[in-house]
């Protein structure tokens, strides 16, 4: 009981810090998708200025119990980055146009 409600109050955290969505056409606009261990896709839009803390708000948000109640990283895979730097921008971080991200389960 305690887990769950430490999960919902991740996603309801992450759910109220996430940016709004750019739209299509908007200047430094990157698209993203991210692939969790489970299988699942997620994609959305941000804005190459956005830090890149905003993933990780959007992956608690949208990954499902399993990704908010733990730990992981987010990595690139061609050529691989780690992602951890949570308050530089997407831009700085390399990411533009069009990327691929995975979720990574951090092992104790």
């Amino acid at each position: 009981r305690v887990r769950q409600e430490k999960v919902e109050a991740t996603v309801n955290d992450a759910r109220s810090q996430l940016t709004p969505e750019p739209e299509a056409g908007t200047p430094n606009r990157i698209q993203v998708l991210i692939r969790t261990p489970q299988g699942a896709r997620l994609k959305r839009a941000f804005l190459g200025s956005d830090p890149v803390g905003q993933l990780y708000h959007y992956v608690n948000a949208e990954g499902g119990e399993a990704l908010a109640g733990s730990e992981y990283r987010l990595v690139s895979s061609m050529p691989r980055a780690v992602f951890e730097d949570r308050e530089v921008t997407l831009e700085a971080a390399g990411l533009k146009g069009q990327c691929a991200l995975l979720v990574e389960n951090v092992e104790d």
